[in-house]
C-alpha cells in the first residue's frame, strides 16, 4: 500500500484481539496481530479467521483490499502465556520473556530483556565476588530487582490488554486517548519505564 504514513503504527481491535500496521523496511508494510484462542478456534485456518473476523473491521478491511501480500502463507506462533511466571526455576536466574512476556501494544519486550539480563549480571557478579553473599541471597536480590523495575509494567501491560480486547469498552477508550496527551503520556510512562543508564 502505498500511501501508508512512514512514520505511524496503527493500532486496530477485532474480536477477540489487536492489530498493529506499520511501514518497515523496502516500504513494505507489516500486519501483526494478536488473537485469543477461544476466538480462533472456531476457524479452520488463519485465512479463514482473517477473512470473518479481521475484516470485519472496517479499515483492516479497507487496507487488505488494496494490499498485496508478499509471503505465500501469514507466519505465526501459537500459545504464548502472558501469565506471571517465577523469575529463579531450579536455581536459574531467568530473563527475557522466560521471566515475563509484556503484552506487544506496551512495547519493549526487547528492552526489557536486555535491561532483565543486565540485573542478573549485577547478581551473579556480586555471588561470584563475595563469599558471605550466598546464592539464595543472589536469587532472592534478582528477583526483587526484576519486579521492581518490570512488576508495574506487567500489570499495566495486562490490564490494557483486557481492555483493549473488550468490545464494550474499546470504543470510548480509543475516542479518549487519541485527543488526550495526558493520557496517552500516562500509559507510555505506566508501560515503557526508564532509560537504563550504564
Amino acid at each position: 500500500v502505498e500511501d501508508f504514513p512512514k512514520d505511524e503504527v496503527s493500532l486496530h481491535c477485532f474480536p477477540g484481539g489487536y492489530g498493529g500496521l506499520s511501514m518497515v523496511e523496502n516500504g513494505i508494510v507489516n500486519f501483526c496481530y494478536l488473537a485469543h484462542y477461544k476466538h480462533f478456534q472456531h476457524y479452520k485456518s488463519i485465512e479463514a479467521f482473517h477473512e470473518n473476523i479481521i475484516k470485519g473491521n472496517p479499515h483492516l478491511k479497507d487496507f487488505f483490499d488494496r494490499a498485496s501480500p508478499i509471503f505465500d502463507h501469514p507466519l505465526s506462533i501459537a500459545q504464548i502465556s502472558f501469565s506471571k511466571k517465577e523469575k529463579v526455576e531450579n536455581h536459574l536466574l531467568v530473563c527475557g520473556d522466560s521471566a515475563g512476556l509484556i503484552h506487544p501494544l506496551c512495547g519493549n519486550g526487547m528492552a526489557m530483556a536486555i535491561h532483565g539480563a543486565q540485573i542478573a549480571s549485577k547478581s551473579l557478579l556480586k555471588f561470584l565476588a563475595d563469599d558471605s553473599y550466598d546464592r539464595s541471597q543472589m536469587e532472592e536480590e534478582y528477583s526483587k530487582a526484576w519486579k521492581r523495575y518490570f512488576g508495574k509494567r506487567m500489570f499495566f501491560g495486562r490490564k490494557i490488554q483486557s481492555v483493549i480486547t473488550n468490545p464494550l469498552l474499546i470504543n470510548g477508550l480509543f475516542s479518549l486517548i487519541p485527543n488526550s496527551e495526558t493520557i496517552l503520556s500516562k500509559i507510555i510512562r505506566q508501560t515503557h519505564g526508564k532509560p537504563i543508564l550504564v
